[in-house]
């Protein structure tokens, strides 16, 4: 079978003094990881930074943080978004169990009021104990990432 070693047809000079082939799909692989993990870095940033609207309001809203609030703390937080039949709900807790440090049990942490005429929800996450302002920015990040259907989040 004809596979992309064979193809690229790559051998270390070093090879012939006695040191031994490196293997391409293996040298791929880590490259392609550390690729991975510079742009997962800069999506995380980039995520973060929308929070807020610019790097300078991400850097202030930092700085007032550090000035009013202490952690760890209890906090809530809401979602308004367009009404569904559930499906959301448990894509925001799967989303927010992904910041690390933080444990979202639904049954526990989640309520949901529908709006008069049934087309938005209020979805209350909390109390959470988040552990620090980076926690918190990353717990924003994570429920405006499902825009459109989450329309606001405070």
């Amino acid at each position: 079978s004809d596979n992309i070693s064979s193809r690229l047809n790559f051998t270390d000079p070093s090879s012939e003094a006695g040191g031994h082939d490196p293997n391409p799909t293996e040298a791929l692989i880590a490259s392609l990881g550390e690729v991975s993990a510079s742009a997962d870095r800069n999506e995380k940033h980039n995520s973060r930074v929308a929070v807020f609207g610019s790097e300078d309001e991400l850097e202030k809203w930092k700085l007032l943080d550090a000035e009013v609030n202490t952690y760890p703390m209890l906090r809530t937080f809401k979602a308004m978004a367009s009404a569904d039949d559930g499906q959301l709900v448990k894509d925001l807790v799967t989303r927010l169990n992904n910041v690390e440090g933080l444990e979202v049990d639904a049954a526990k942490h989640v309520s949901i009021k529908p709006s008069s005429k049934g087309n938005y929800q209020s979805i209350s996450f909390g109390p959470l104990l988040v552990s620090s302002g980076e926690q918190v920015i990353d717990i924003f990040a994570e429920l405006k990432a499902e825009q459109p259907r989450v329309r606001y989040v405070i």
